[in-house]
């Protein structure tokens, strides 16, 4: 047991996961009750990838490892892994109780928050982690996404009960501006939160709209947490400049639907890093949400080079070419997306827009379908009318319009 411990751990630090997994089941075999030897395992299938099995062995220890937070905090982010965030808070919480001293257990955690949509724990514990570590780029990302998830929230609550209202408009037409919070903003009413927001003290305002649900107090709710995104992003861009800095930064200006400013951040980060593959990606896919579509086409075109089995790199390239007017080249790559990823809807919008404009009802119509239930404005069941017009199916045409109709009306009403 001791040659194939010292073997399997050597496989694991080199690499070789495979290799370590395979001595590890031996040795759980002939120590099925000794429960390091089964974490080792875990340990070995979580670095070669297979979450789902390091997950399986994990839950085996939960009564034998409770004193262990490692264990707990390993367990947390397998379930992280696999997109499981509600089931990694427990555990998460449990290691960084055990072990409060330790930052990454809690980054972890407050990352499991912010993607189980416990935007204001995640908050508070990213803005802790910030404070105590002002040059933790992570901690600053994820204080800004947290902030930027609680104003969304609190925009669309006020959608839901105050679409009329004057709040939700001059939120409205700040979202539109793209100005944070300049713009076309109320005045500031004697309520305490305008007047805490007025004297900038944003945290104030948050702990005074927290329960809230009155339009007023979710509009400042809203323009606070704004603001302190934009701080949260001027922290970041405080930091010695990195190709990681301005990838971080570059997520939160998408989240906020700042393409272009995002954009710039990942050319930044290109330029500082200028073999990595993933961040030219994240370029691609940030100059093609900017609309930017040759400078998209140049990028993508050499990213499909290296790797055509990459669906999304096909759609975006497709869809950058369609927008150049460059309709063959596009329907290849938009073919091959739809190939590649068949139950991706916003794929086969585009592909069926593409074949609708080029003639070809019959297919466009098996695609638009497909896509229809992505329809929020009615522009695919429009296009669905007319293809289904143009192929004899005047019935399903009235139907598709009629839908679209709707949809269009649902929107205006907003």
């Amino acid at each position: 047991m001791a040659e194939l411990s010292s073997h399997a751990r050597d496989a694991l630090l080199g690499g070789r996961y495979e290799e370590a997994i395979h001595l590890y089941e031996q040795m759980v075999k002939a120590l099925p009750r000794e429960p390091g030897v089964r974490l080792n395992l875990a340990v070995a299938l979580d670095a070669a990838g297979r979450h789902r099995e390091a997950l399986t062995n994990l839950e085996q220890l939960r009564a034998a490892e409770a004193a262990n937070p490692n264990f707990w905090f390993l367990l947390g982010i397998e379930y992280q892994k696999l997109q499981q965030p509600a089931k990694a808070v427990v555990p998460l919480e449990r290691a960084a109780s055990m072990d409060p001293a330790n930052a990454q257990f809690r980054l972890e955690l407050a990352d499991a928050y912010l993607a189980s949509g416990a935007n204001s724990q995640a908050e508070a514990a990213f803005r802790k982690l910030s404070r105590e570590q002002p040059d933790n780029a992570k901690a600053l990302e994820g204080l800004a996404l947290s902030l930027l998830a609680m104003s969304r929230a609190a925009f669309d609550a006020l959608e839901a009960i105050a679409p009329a209202s004057p709040f939700y408009r001059a939120l409205r037409e700040l979202a539109e501006a793209d100005q944070g919070n300049a713009g076309k903003a109320l005045a500031p009413s004697e309520s305490p939160a305008a007047r805490a927001f007025q004297q900038g003290e944003m945290q104030r305002v948050l702990s005074l709209t927290a329960s809230s649900k009155q339009p007023e107090m979710l509009y400042w709710r809203a323009r606070a947490c704004s603001q302190l995104t934009n701080e949260a992003l001027g922290r970041l861009a405080a930091l010695p400049p990195s190709a990681e800095v301005h990838e971080l930064r570059a997520r939160v200006l998408r989240q906020a639907r700042r393409w272009q400013e995002s954009a710039a951040e990942l050319r930044e980060a290109c330029r500082m890093s200028p073999r990595d593959s993933r961040l030219r990606g994240e370029l691609a896919e940030g100059v093609w949400l900017s609309r930017n579509y040759d400078e998209a086409a140049r990028i993508l075109s050499e990213l499909v080079k290296a790797g055509p089995e990459h669906a999304r790199w096909q759609f975006q390239l497709g869809d950058s070419l369609f927008n150049l007017g460059r309709p063959e080249q596009a329907l290849i790559h938009l073919r091959k997306a739809v190939d590649l990823s068949p139950s991706d809807l916003p794929m086969q919008a585009a592909l069926g827009r593409l074949l609708l404009q080029m003639g070809d009802d019959q297919e466009a119509v098996s695609h638009l379908e497909k896509a229809a239930p992505l329809d929020k404005d009615g522009s695919i069941h429009y296009q669905l009318a007319t293809a289904y017009r143009n192929v004899g199916k005047a019935d399903l045409a009235r139907r598709a319009l009629a839908r679209q109709q709707e949809l269009q009306k649902a929107v205006e009403l907003k």
